[in-house]
Formats: C-alpha cells, sequence, structure tokens
C-alpha cells in the first residue's frame, strides 16, 4: 500500500513519532480506490490514484467513497495535531467543507482554508532548502514525509521530547519552527 518516497518516508516519520513516551497517532490514509482507510486495513493490489485523474472525475470518485465524509467524521476527534501529508488532487478530495470545519492546528501543503492551518509550500526551492540545511530531502514529492521526519528528529534532539510534541498544538510556534528549520524566511 506504501509505494514511492513521499508514503514511506512518512511511515518512518509516523514510527519515528510512535518512539516518544505519551504520543499517540493515528495513520489515516486516503485512498482513490477504497476512500479513508486505517493503517491496519488491508486491501488488495490496485492501480487507481487522484493524481492522474480529471479534476471532475476526481471529485465523483471522492464523493462515490464518501471521503469527504469520513474526513469530517475523523476531524471531530480530540487531536492536537492533524498532519495532512497531501498533493493538490488528494487534498481535494477532502472536500472544501471538511477543510473549513478544521479547529485542531494542521500542517498541509495545498489547502489554504482555516485559521488553524499551517501551510507549508510545497515546491522545490523549500526542498532545496531544506536540504541545504542538512535534513535529508527526497524531493518535492517526498518533501512532506521528510518534513513530519525533521520535525521528529528535532523533538528527540531535545532534552524533552515529549514536551516539544506537545508545543506543536501552537500554530504560531510549529509554523516558526518548520520555516526555522528550513532557512525558509517569514512565513506566510
Amino acid at each position: 500500500m506504501y509505494t514511492g518516497p513521499q508514503s514511506s518516508e512518512l511511515v518512518r516519520a509516523v514510527d519515528l513519532l510512535r518512539t516518544i513516551p505519551g504520543v499517540v497517532v493515528q495513520l489515516v490514509i486516503i485512498s482513490a480506490g477504497f476512500g479513508t482507510l486505517q493503517e491496519e486495513d488491508l486491501v488488495p493490489p490496485y492501480d487507481c490514484s487522484f493524481t492522474s485523474m480529471k479534476m471532475a472525475k476526481m471529485r465523483k470518485q471522492a464523493e462515490k467513497l464518501q471521503i469527504e465524509e469520513s474526513f469530517t467524521k475523523l476531524i471531530e476527534n480530540d487531536f492536537d495535531l492533524i498532519y495532512l501529508a497531501l498533493g493538490k488532487r488528494y487534498s481535494a478530495a477532502l472536500g472544501e467543507g471538511a477543510l473549513t470545519m478544521l479547529e485542531t492546528p494542521t500542517v498541509a501543503f495545498h489547502i489554504q482554508s482555516s485559521d488553524y492551518l499551517i501551510r507549508i509550500p510545497c515546491k522545490a526551492t523549500t526542498a532545496q532548502s531544506f536540504s541545504r540545511r542538512g535534513h535529508k530531502i527526497h524531493g518535492v514529492v517526498g518533501f512532506k514525509g521528510d518534513l513530519l521526519r525533521v520535525l521528529v528528529q528535532y523533538a528527540l534532539e531535545t532534552g524533552n521530547p515529549r514536551s516539544e510534541v506537545r508545543k506543536w498544538t501552537d500554530t504560531t510556534y510549529l509554523q516558526k519552527l518548520i520555516y526555522r528549520l528550513g532557512g525558509l524566511g517569514k512565513p506566510t
């Protein structure tokens, strides 16, 4: 189910995050073939991706799979942080209605709604900036997983990783940290 640098790096980052005592992580997968999946769900091999679909077809498929409804129900949980390692099409599959309901600090790459959103530019210059700072980055596609790994490694290097992760619930703090770690200048 996990293919490519983005998902493999994301899984590594999640596994690393789980090594911090007191941190609970729920990994949810948005699938163009099966909708919203939990990480332990088993699915047969399939060849379906929102990335290659035209926007109208993607929206129809997302509606058929009830992705927006599933995501809306999911974000009703009491999370400290939501990390959306999604490309443009997958972000769009979540639906505008659900995205405007975000009331939890959320890291995203292609979404521009919600006061709780920490929008990170996902482009070559961002990936290069992190690379220049000594972080292992797997290009623009892998950056979404790499960023979480960079954050977790930073937390592990502090004297109290659990305390550092708790600070991430403050959107201003987390955005400044990400920009500082990547040498990105001031957040927009």
